[in-house]
């Protein structure tokens, strides 16, 4: 079987952005292709602020793991900023 690897990239973005848009609903949540069939994940919220990188890392693999399962292998890189970090 002949896998449609954009449309299962689009579908798994599509859930990573609604599952990190639960978790974080006034964060923006940037979900991109990445390398192969891999993605991308940028959020950009307030409740980062004053939280180390270990901690904004935990928090958002956590998240991933009980929320995406085995697709979270497929988030190849996962970044965390408060605005503040963005200035």
């Amino acid at each position: 079987m002949v896998r449609n690897t954009k449309q299962a990239d689009e579908t798994l973005m599509a859930r990573v952005r609604a599952v990190y848009g639960a978790e974080f609903p006034n964060a923006l949540v940037d979900v991109s292709p990445g390398y192969a069939d891999h993605i991308h994940v940028i959020l950009v919220s307030r409740e980062f602020d004053d939280m180390p990188e270990a901690e904004k890392q935990s928090v958002l693999w956590r998240i991933a793991e009980q929320e995406l399962g085995d697709d979270r292998q497929l988030i190849s890189l996962m970044l965390a900023y408060s605005p503040d970090e963005l200035k």
